[in-house]
């Protein structure tokens, strides 16, 4: 049955690294407004068992799955929902550091100059979720996650929906995400009283500035396919990064690819090469007479399907959707990653 048609069925997933203490009022006020007219229940997330929750709830007739957290939680929801073989619609309440896919679809925007009347529109878009879909990536492993013994995804398969990155982006993931349960909640001191999403934001920046000289130093081989079907391939060595994007915003929008269509088949693979090349994609919209005439620019393709063979037994730092998935790099050979489905996501 078509889910625009049956009974709403509402879950708030929700979690609490991100909640903010700002826009409670409104999340509760939400709460109410959905308990009022539907079956709503609301879950807080297990770490690193979020795929799997959401899954067990879109098989018991939840329809409508609505993430407040951010691209990592919205990433694990996305994968819950697509392994259930259910057609439950996905709605946004960005509470994250980055936020970078209610960016891209405009949300985030939305939701931060009127959050009360973002979420009263999201409210009244539950009988009839309406038609924007969003573009999903699948990413394969050689060999296969279950072999490995990865216990997150169960489909034994990743879906994502931002981008993927190997090497320096992905080593500032790993270690802001060891640091951040330090600060994930600000104590009740007065001196200590700071919105969270600030303290993350330092983190990051600490993170960054430590891992500046970061390389790939072993070689790497990629074989894609161009948006026009030709099949190449090339070496790499002595990188800063592999960048795959599949939606215009990166890194809380740091970066801003505005030539990904989110709503065609192809995404972009960008080979950064240094510090340089990355300040390049930074700057090249806001400060267009610098980037263009002193800074080296970074070799972006667009592609429709990509195929990455890693040196044996060296590790590789790798961040999906700003999530640490470096444990799976101990024994990865390959990774194969394409347009897979499309997801239905509230449109408000």
């Amino acid at each position: 049955m078509n889910d625009e048609l049956s009974a709403p069925k509402i879950t708030l997933i929700n979690n609490p690294l991100t909640s903010s203490k700002r826009y409670g009022r409104y999340l509760e006020e939400f709460k109410g407004l959905l308990k009022d007219r539907w079956e709503f229940i609301s879950v807080t997330t297990e770490h690193r068992r979020v795929a799997i929750q959401v899954k067990g709830l879109c098989e018991n007739g939840f329809n409508r799955i609505i993430v407040a957290g951010g691209d990592g939680t919205i990433m694990e929801s996305v994968n819950g929902i697509i392994s259930s073989g259910k057609d439950s619609v996905l709605g946004v309440i960005p509470q994250g550091t980055g936020n970078d896919l209610a960016r891209a679809i405009g949300f985030y925007k939305m939701f931060k100059e009127d959050p009360s009347r973002y979420l009263n529109g999201l409210a009244k878009k539950m009988a009839e979720p309406g038609s924007m879909t969003c573009r999903i990536l699948l990413l394969k492993t050689s060999p296969p996650l279950e072999e490995m013994g990865h216990p997150l995804h169960p489909s034994h398969q990743i879906f994502f929906t931002n981008y993927l990155g190997i090497g320096f982006d992905a080593k500032v993931v790993r270690e802001f995400h060891r640091r951040r349960p330090l600060t994930a909640y600000t104590p009740d001191i007065p001196f200590m009283k700071m919105e969270w999403r600030f303290c993350n934001r330092l983190i990051y920046l600490f993170c960054i500035i430590g891992n500046l000289f970061y390389k790939i130093r072993a070689g790497i081989e990629i074989l894609y396919t161009t948006q026009h079907g030709e099949r190449r391939e090339m070496s790499v060595k002595d990188i800063k990064n592999i960048l795959l994007l599949n939606i215009p915003s990166y890194a809380g929008g740091t970066l801003n690819q505005k030539e990904i269509d989110c709503n065609g088949d192809n995404f972009q693979l960008i080979i950064v090469k240094s510090i340089w090349e990355f300040l390049y994609l930074i700057l090249k919209d806001r400060m267009p007479a610098i980037a263009l005439k002193i800074l080296p620019e970074p070799e972006i393709h667009t592609i429709k399907e990509i195929q990455i063979n890693f040196s044996e037994g060296l590790k590789n730092y790798i961040q999906i959707d700003g999530e640490d998935y470096t444990c799976l790099t101990d024994r990865l050979k390959q990774i194969t990653i394409k347009n897979a489905v499309r997801i239905r996501v509230f449109n408000i």
